[in-house]
């Protein structure tokens, strides 16, 4: 059995937790034998003592150092509790080379299929971390469709009835371009960061103002849905959180637009954010929205990006509850 995609300098590690454990292990066991030959002399029971000692020695390290050190080691106790071939009960010659060969091999077979769990457990890890990376790559991309269309609607509206509109009225809608192509600008520059970025590395989080990241949520929704109310609480006090602003505001725009069409009713929606101490909490209510799979996957791997946690809750008051938390820092100014 071969152990591939390792470095064989990581499998021969030493580590005093290792030879803590080992020696423990070793000392528990060599204690039990002790007392069976008090009670019962030569009891053919030690020698699958010390096997189990080998097969706990080499599940519980790293590496294949003191497993197979372990076989080696139980050999030696093996033969020193057996020493004469006289006894009632002895291995002889012939039965010593074999258990030695046999916890050889039990050493030998466990190390390598807990090094081959490790291996199988670090590729299921990779792939979950390419597959979130590539989810944020591809919500990034698909946002930068909205603004797009918002600039060419307004250019091409502008274009045909121009001359029908007065100047206050012309102002707001290059005001509108300008604000697009802004977004549009920090999306690029957020997608060209995020294929920079190594599928494993964290993201480059800086400390922003939660007021302002909501807003910026909560103006681009109304731009979807003008009719639509959201009622908005955050802390009094300025509340930092370590963040990536543009994944954050594109989560809560998933969010709010999953329950926008339930906002147009008489109860206006709900976006809570408290402070939770070590945490941000952020709450929306709405009147039993659901957000489907695929906003739901966009929102899970922004979150879990920034080691945050997302949960739904189904509330008798206000219907459907979504919460995510993201550790935090709080500032007061």
């Amino acid at each position: 059995m071969e152990v591939k995609g390792e470095n064989k300098e990581e499998l021969l590690t030493f580590s005093w937790r290792d030879l803590g454990i080992a020696v423990l292990i070793f000392c528990i066991c060599t204690a039990s034998c002790v007392f069976l030959m008090k009670i019962r002399q030569d009891d053919p029971i030690i020698p699958l003592l010390f096997g189990a000692a080998v097969f706990l020695t080499a599940l519980c390290t790293d590496g294949f150092l003191f497993g197979m050190g372990g076989s080696l080691l139980g050999m030696v106790l093996i033969f020193l509790c057996f020493p004469h071939p006289d006894r009632p009960y002895s291995i002889g010659i012939v039965g010593f080379a074999l258990t030695g060969l046999c916890l050889f091999l039990l050493a030998f077979l466990t190390c390598c299929l807990k090094e081959r769990r490790k291996q199988a457990i670090a590729l299921q890890k990779e792939a979950e971390r390419r597959q979130q990376r590539d989810t944020l790559l591809r919500t990034v991309s698909e946002e930068l469709y909205a603004p797009l269309r918002a600039i060419l609607r307004t250019n091409a509206v502008f274009l045909e009835k121009g001359e029908l509109y007065t100047e206050k009225q012309t102002k707001q809608m290059l005001r509108e371009i300008r604000q697009d192509a802004e977004w549009i600008s920090r999306l690029q520059k957020e997608l060209l960061t995020l294929e920079e970025m190594g599928v494993g590395a964290s993201l480059k989080k800086q400390p922003e103002a939660v007021e302002e990241v909501v807003g910026e949520a909560v103006w681009r929704l109304r731009r979807h849905f003008p009719e639509v109310r959201v009622r908005v609480t955050v802390p009094p006090e300025l509340f930092l959180v370590p963040m990536d602003a543009i994944l954050i505001e594109l989560a809560l725009l998933e969010l709010l637009k999953s329950a926008a069409p339930h906002g147009r009713k008489e109860e206006a929606m709900e976006l809570c954010v408290r402070n939770g101490g070590g945490f941000a909490e952020f709450r929306l209510r709405g009147s039993k929205f659901g957000v489907g799979e695929k906003s739901l996957a966009v929102c899970k791997a922004i979150i879990k990006a920034h080691d945050g946690e997302l949960c739904a809750a189904n509330c008798s008051e206000s219907g459907t509850e979504y919460i995510f938390t993201l550790p935090a820092e709080s500032k007061k100014d």
